[in-house]
């Protein structure tokens, strides 16, 4: 599967819907400290606040979802691994700036 296919189903979802995705199969070379499901969330203007992922290790695949609404202005459903430094992840899966 080609990244870009995976990039539309997950930008394409509606508000409040889910989809699992095994990312062992898309053919992505996704970088120092990337997963396949961060590029893929990457990919998409304004993932930061509506878009997250959880990896389930039992089926093997990723599970991406799309919330019904944007979290509020101080909260992010994902972080670039790049920033992940900058953020402390809450109990239910939102980051919160640091300080």
């Amino acid at each position: 599967m080609k990244l870009h296919t995976a990039i539309q189903w997950v930008r394409n979802l509606p508000p409040g819907k889910e989809i699992n995705i095994d990312t062992r199969l898309i053919k992505c070379n996704p970088g120092n400290g990337f997963t396949v499901a961060d590029r893929i969330l990457e990919n998409i203007v304004g993932s930061s606040y509506e878009y997250f992922y959880v990896y389930n290790y039992r089926l093997r695949t990723t599970m991406f979802g799309r919330r019904t609404k944007p979290t509020e202005e101080d909260f992010c459903t994902y972080v670039s691994p790049d920033r992940r430094d900058y953020y402390e992840q809450l109990p239910n899966g939102l980051y919160k700036l640091k300080g």
